[in-house]
């Protein structure tokens, strides 16, 4: 087996998928006002940051409560 391939998980093993969420979305958002703000409108940018650490934050919280939900081993 080469380095880039992975072990297929046991049969009947449960596959832990993320579940849906917006924070990529605002993330996303807040870091296209950003760019546009530091073009035209610095107020823009300013809200544009904010929003884009606000989504961030929120983002890497979730996912760390998610990861600490998951049994041990995965």
């Amino acid at each position: 087996m080469t380095g880039l391939e992975h072990e297929t998980p046991p049969v009947g093993e449960e596959l832990h998928i993320p579940g849906p969420s917006l924070q990529p979305v605002l993330a996303s958002f807040g870091l296209m006002l950003l760019l546009l703000g530091l073009v035209d409108m610095w107020p823009v940018a300013v809200l544009g940051l904010l929003l884009l650490v606000a989504a961030t934050v929120s983002w890497i919280g979730a996912a760390r409560r998610e990861f600490s939900r998951l049994p041990p081993g995965h």
